[in-house]
């Protein structure tokens, strides 16, 4: 009887405990850190004609529309504003006051200009950041390397300027680089994704942009899922983007001033669907083992210097001006070889 009296008593002491803890950390992750409040109250009366409804003062800022907080700590680890309210202006310092985020995307924001403020070296625990179709500029700072929880960096259709830091490439963790629709020129920095040692696929986007040179061999070691290289000036030899136990869906050059011998290239076999190669000065022919890329359903290769036949597996799969203005390609579906 003892013994069960004591299981009994230690099993009444341990269910206490539990709903004390449970009562203590639900008090505290219902209110946000008194810090990130004042922070995003400066960041709204930085945009005086923007209205943000949810936004008020003897509110629980947790609870204000786009932010999320951490359960237990109460900082901001969330904003997310996409299109409203409107930002018109720069990007103000309060920002970089929240210490806390893992997880930044400001969206459809034409309006919204200049460079990141220099406070936004603070944000050292951002694991995404997004910026899409925004007015701000600037050169991308070298900074970000200090983000060492930064899993996905994307800087979209904005203004941004000057070479791609290749500090960029000391992250671990950083497996999205999206800078697609922005100013950006120089070389492509062959460091990146090198020290990447994280288990998920990468995806690079750089379409859009003013870039030139080579594209690094060392890229032919790095797992994309995606890459866009697209509507650039890059020159030289791409081939070793491809592979046939390469992981990559979608392979996009198109645009660029590539040249190398397209015959003795092997696809992806498992997972490529989309491949656009057009406008370059790629030579060499179509070889027959890009029919062993079963889900590929988008193959464009015009604009190139391709001669020979089209292999005859795909002549009745791809459309006839995916293959048009080469040298000499023939067979269905464009002429029959001579």
């Amino acid at each position: 009887m003892l013994k069960e009296a004591n299981i009994t008593y230690k099993m009444a002491t341990n269910i206490i405990i539990f709903t004390t803890f449970i009562l203590f950390t639900t008090s505290i992750s219902s209110a946000c850190n008194q810090q990130d409040k004042a922070a995003l109250l400066s960041f709204k009366k930085s945009f005086p004609s923007a209205n943000f409804p949810s936004w008020t003062p003897h509110t629980d800022c947790c609870r204000w529309t786009g932010v999320e907080c951490d359960d237990f700590s109460g900082r901001v680890s969330f904003l997310s504003l996409h299109e409203k309210p409107a930002l018109n202006g720069t990007l103000p310092s309060s920002i970089g006051d929240l210490v806390g985020l893992q997880v930044l995307s400001l969206s459809n924001f034409p309006n919204l200009k200049g460079p990141f403020p220099p406070k936004f070296k603070n944000l050292k625990n951002l694991q995404h950041l997004t910026i899409y179709k925004t007015s701000l500029s600037g050169s991308i700072p070298k900074y970000f390397s200090t983000f060492t929880q930064l899993k996905q960096l994307s800087l979209m259709a904005s203004r941004f300027t000057g070479p791609i830091p290749s500090s960029l490439g000391e992250l671990s963790e950083l497996s999205i680089i999206d800078f697609w629709g922005n100013r950006l020129a120089g070389k492509i920095p062959g460091s990146l994704f090198s020290m990447y040692k994280g288990s998920d696929l990468v995806g690079f986007d750089l379409s859009q942009n003013k870039l030139t040179g080579n594209i690094p061999q060392s890229f032919g070691n790095v797992s994309f899922t995606s890459v866009n290289l697209m509507s650039n000036k890059l020159t030289g030899d791409a081939s070793f983007l491809f592979g046939r136990s390469k992981p990559a869906t979608q392979i996009i050059l198109a645009s660029n001033r590539l040249a190398f011998d397209l015959s003795k290239v092997e696809y992806p076999e498992k997972n490529l669907e989309y491949v656009d190669i057009s406008h370059n000065g790629i030579y060499g022919r179509i070889s027959e083992n890009i029919v062993r890329s079963t889900k590929l359903g988008h193959f464009d290769v015009s604009y190139n210097r391709l001669c020979g036949k089209i292999p005859a597996k795909m002549r009745n799969t791809v459309d006839a001006s995916f293959f048009e203005h080469n040298k000499c390609l023939c067979g269905k579906p464009l002429p029959a070889c001579k």
